[in-house]
């Protein structure tokens, strides 16, 4: 997957070379420390030949109109 700086906002490209924006800012608590993750989505997955590999058990009857979300930490990701 490849990012990208588009007017300020990082975007994440996918293979089929689609944007996932930013959506919004989750917070999760565990164990006293706290977890920020940064969630980006695309907004029209549909037609993409990659997405019975991208989608996490996808099902094309049931899932037809998904679209891929995903979580990023990225303190974890600087730190890792």
């Amino acid at each position: 997957m490849k990012t990208a700086i588009f007017e300020d906002e990082q975007v994440y490209i996918c293979h089929d070379s689609r944007e996932l924006r930013h959506l919004r800012t989750e917070k999760r608590e565990q164990e006293g420390y706290t977890q920020t993750y940064e969630v980006y989505g695309c907004s029209a997955c549909s037609g993409c030949e990659h997405k019975a590999k991208c989608l996490y058990k996808y099902n094309p009857d049931k899932d037809a109109d998904k679209n891929k979300v995903m979580k990023i930490n990225e303190v974890w990701e600087e730190l890792r």
